[in-house]
């Protein structure tokens, strides 16, 4: 009997002690109008969710169960969250439940376009083929109501209008460089023909805009930072040596204009053409800035007056002027408030 008892004791207490299931709690949580990406055992986008007292958004890496989510509408939710028990390795160790929508509330879209512009946004998908080169991108301004960026080859340009969660492209055209490479040249042909004259639903989720037509995303861009991204921070060594031909002035589209540049960066010196008198000065770079001096041209008066009053414009805008500058695909950018004055395309000497 005495032995039994002893060996009843020991099995007590040499057993593990279970770790006993925290009890569910209910709390009152928001849900944001937009998801964002994020990874968890594979990229994918998220429910923004945040407390009460919580200043940040944080990233909600499973479901609540019993929501039905809806895009552009804010929620305040009462939900159960309960531990899961010996959770997989690759889930989560909460599970939320609704209880209750206290709020529903529709975030008006024309905040949700405040955040599309004054930036510059990459494409990343055309319907259902991924876009990783970053060669067509666009901004929007806000004030003039109008687009430019690239085309992937070409410049490229329109108007906008916006309407609820619709937005309208119209006269959407770019320049007529012929490029070498055909896939590009296809490529570019199916963006301006996807964008031009069309009205989308789009929708805004964080770093991404998606533009949507009859339910199905049929355009993706990216928010790419202008100041730090992969298509900025160009050299001297990559402007020097190169013929630059106007191709963009403010937000005109330029061709044939007879407006060129080259740089010599060991004397820091430009020369060129102002479309009818020949220009040249000094100029200096760090970082991607770009200074030029004052621009100096011989004086022979040309019939075309156009011609004169472009050359003047032209000449204006580069003398004694700091610039951000790029070079990307074979343009050069002169960038000031964030937004493109001066393009140049390369050209063959």
């Amino acid at each position: 009997m005495l032995l039994e008892l002893a060996i009843t004791f020991a099995t007590t207490f040499m057993a593990p002690v279970q770790n006993k299931q925290q009890p569910a709690k209910t709390q009152i949580i928001y849900v944001k109008e937009s998801k964002e990406p994020c990874t968890g055992v594979a990229p994918m986008e998220c429910l923004q969710i945040k407390g009460v007292n919580d200043a940040d958004w944080s990233n909600l890496y499973t479901n609540i169960n019993g929501f039905k989510y809806t895009p552009g509408y804010r929620y305040k939710l009462r939900v159960r969250i309960t531990q899961i028990k010996n959770p997989p390795a690759d889930g989560s160790s909460l599970k939320y439940t609704l209880t209750k929508v206290l709020e529903k509330k529709r975030i008006s879209s024309s905040n949700q376009l405040a955040a599309v512009t004054g930036k510059k946004w990459v494409l990343v998908k055309m319907d259902d083929a991924d876009v990783t080169d970053g060669k067509i991108w666009m901004e929007f301004d806000a004030g003039k109501k109008r687009i430019y960026g690239k085309s992937g080859c070409n410049n490229m340009m329109g108007g906008y209008s916006s309407s609820g969660s619709n937005i309208t492209f119209s006269k959407v055209a770019g320049t007529l460089m012929a490029c070498p490479d055909n896939d590009v040249m296809r490529r570019e042909g199916a963006f301006i023909q996807h964008l031009g004259d069309q009205t989308f639903k789009y929708e805004v989720a964080g770093p991404l805009v998606n533009l949507v037509k009859d339910g199905k995303t049929i355009l993706q861009f990216r928010l790419e930072n202008k100041d730090g991204g992969k298509n900025t921070a160009g050299s001297k060594e990559t402007v020097a040596g190169k013929k630059w031909a106007l191709t963009q002035i403010n937000e005109g589209t330029v061709s044939n204009s007879g407006i060129w540049l080259e740089f010599d960066a060991a004397k820091k010196r430009f020369h060129g053409k102002g479309g009818c008198n020949s220009i040249s000065g000094g100029y200096t770079t760090s970082g991607d800035k770009i200074t030029f001096t004052q621009a100096i041209s011989t004086r022979m008066a040309c019939p075309d007056a156009d011609v004169m009053h472009r050359e003047a414009a032209f000449l204006k805008l580069i003398s004694d002027n700091t610039y951000r500058y790029d070079v990307a695909d074979q343009t050069l950018n002169l960038y000031k408030d964030g937004k493109i004055v001066v393009m140049f395309g390369m050209q063959e000497k």
